[in-house]
């Protein structure tokens, strides 16, 4: 196993256990009051869809730009997939 995939898989660790916490102190400050609580679970989802939808949206229009017969100059260096 790669020095990468362990440290991603590190980071992955640490990502569940922030939410993991996060979610543990909503139940402990929601706990008469479910209704909010899940509220705030609604709020969540809908931010983690937004960056995950974004990001798609990114991915695919880096990936059809990089596809695009476009001359030399006309590339956009930071875009994924492209080289200065």
């Amino acid at each position: 196993m790669s020095t990468q995939v362990l440290e991603e898989g590190a980071a992955g660790g640490e990502i569940y256990e922030e939410c993991a916490r996060q979610l543990a102190r909503w139940r402990a400050r929601y706990r008469t009051r479910p209704d909010r609580e899940r509220r705030r679970l609604w709020l969540l989802a809908l931010e983690r869809e937004q960056v995950v939808s974004i990001a798609y949206r990114e991915c695919a229009i880096a990936d059809r730009i990089a596809r695009m017969p476009l001359p030399e100059e006309a590339t956009v260096a930071h875009l994924p997939g492209r080289r200065a």
